[in-house]
């Protein structure tokens, strides 16, 4: 009977010693993929994007720039992915999803429909990206 008791007692000590808190796994996915400076860079990205998209003396050089340049910092964001929380990975591919989209079509957009698509999809992206912060916030209790 002594021995069951030890091999529980000694299970359970095990399994709490490689145990990380969702908060503190989401802290570290944060540091470690540079979350922070990310979210900017594609806050950045995005608005430049849709200035140049919605700016009648923005040229189609200027154009593809800006929207090459947010899709090639989507695409860096991505490979940061999954998180620790599953419904912070949800948002942050939906968002990163939108801003390739659009990013894309940005790229393409040579008439009003494919410019507004190319506008609705970045801002889908920020949208999304925005409660990917805010869950992300909640997550790790800052």
């Amino acid at each position: 009977m002594k021995t069951i008791g030890f091999l529980v007692l000694a299970a359970v000590l095990m399994s709490a010693c490689g145990t990380v808190s969702t908060a503190d796994a989401t802290k570290q996915w944060m540091d470690q993929s540079n979350f922070t400076n990310a979210h900017a860079t594609l806050v950045g990205d995005a608005t430049a994007a849709l200035r140049a998209l919605n700016s009648p003396t923005a040229s189609a050089p200027e154009r593809h720039t800006v929207c090459e340049v947010l899709y090639t910092d989507t695409s860096a964001a991505i490979s940061a992915l999954p998180t620790p929380d599953q419904q912070a990975t949800n948002l942050l591919d939906s968002s990163y999803t939108h801003f390739g989209v659009g990013a894309h079509t940005c790229f393409i957009a040579t008439t009003t429909a494919l410019i507004q698509r190319a506008t609705h999809d970045i801002y889908a992206g920020l949208g999304d990206l925005s409660f990917a912060k805010i869950r992300l916030g909640v997550v790790t209790g800052g």
